[in-house]
């Protein structure tokens, strides 16, 4: 079940209802790139010290009405193929429209915004027993190999594994800046923005 939370994690990568801004609204507001062209560099540290980069690039993005529907792509090095994931971008925060081939019958919420520290919200696991629950922390400041960081942390665990913890960094105008997971207190993967060069 270890295992299969793990991949989960991997494309983890809210219910959102806000239009797209209007020209000359606050593009930081928004907590996921939405420019097509957009590319970021992962570095992932292992239990074992062991790093690799994982790279992302936004590849298509469409205005909907409710907000920003934003493909994004990577190369999945292991398995030698491309894998997609969109999400739906807006001021109320950011949601999974899909992930590992599977289009979700609602936007999965990974950011609320306004976020609201202790807020939280459960949903089932769609190919695993259980739930799912993700819990809203106070903005801080992180560090990443581009520097310090403000960011949003969200908290999620598991029901069938309760040991095992992922907490996800948001940062206005990048999106995810770090990952760290847990298991039973012991850090298992690290991840941290490592570079990002925004679409034009």
């Amino acid at each position: 079940m270890l295992r299969a939370t793990l991949v989960l994690l991997a494309v983890t990568s809210f219910t959102v209802a806000a239009p797209p801004p209007k020209e000359g609204e606050k593009k930081a507001e928004l907590y996921f790139p939405t420019k097509v062209g957009t590319k970021w560099v992962e570095e992932r540290t292992d239990a074992d010290g062991v790093k690799h980069d994982q790279p992302y690039e936004v590849t298509k993005v469409t205005e909907t009405d409710c907000g920003y529907r934003v493909r994004v792509e990577w190369f999945q090095a292991s398995h030698r193929n491309t894998l997609t994931t969109e999400y739906l971008v807006s001021p109320d925060g950011v949601a999974l429209l899909n992930g590992g081939g599977t289009d979700f019958d609602e936007p999965r919420p990974v950011l609320k915004l306004p976020a609201k520290a202790g807020e939280s919200w459960t949903e089932k696991l769609l190919r695993w027993s259980g739930t799912t629950t993700h819990e809203m922390g106070k903005e801080e400041t992180v560090e990443t190999p581009l520097g310090k960081v403000r960011a949003i942390p969200v908290v999620q665990t598991f029901s069938a594994t309760p040991g095992t913890v992922c907490t996800r960094w948001y940062a206005a105008g990048l999106g995810r800046v770090k990952v760290v997971t847990k298991d039973k207190d012991k850090v298992t993967v690290t991840t941290v923005l490592k570079s990002y060069t925004a679409g034009k």
